[in-house]
């Protein structure tokens, strides 16, 4: 489940999403570990997510166009476990590549509590072409 939120700080380059953790979401359902708590690849998902949803909305993505994640480079430092609510804050740091390229940087919370933090960038591509490629 996710739900968006109102920036807590009011920067333009910020966005935040909170989600809750489903029992699809843990390292047993996906096969990652063994444990019933959220999967690193199910977090990856949701910076992955906020950070799509923030280029999207701010307008950097037309009709025809998707962002795709190239590089993700996380820490994941506490468990999460099933109905519990992840709070995930993206800042863009960099815009490059005649505005082709994204760079952002990221924490993610459990309450109060930092899980995760790291940098993630994702590129624009027309969907017609990309999906052409093998």
């Amino acid at each position: 489940m996710v739900n968006f939120e109102e920036p807590m700080n009011r920067e333009e380059n910020f966005s935040s999403q909170i989600f809750t953790v489903e029992e699809t979401q843990t390292a047993r359902a996906v096969g990652s570990g063994e444990l019933e708590v959220l999967a690193t690849p199910a977090l990856a998902a949701m910076i992955e997510n906020t950070c799509m949803n923030y280029l999207k909305g701010k307008g950097y993505v037309l009709s025809g166009e998707t962002t795709v994640g190239t590089n993700l480079q996380l820490s994941h430092r506490r468990p999460s476990k099933v109905g519990q609510e992840i709070r995930v804050e993206v800042k863009l740091i960099e815009k490059a590549n005649q505005l082709r390229s994204f760079d952002f940087s990221f924490h993610v919370f459990m309450e109060e509590t930092l899980i995760s933090e790291g940098t993630h960038q994702r590129v624009k591509v027309q969907i017609e072409q990309f999906l052409k490629k093998n």
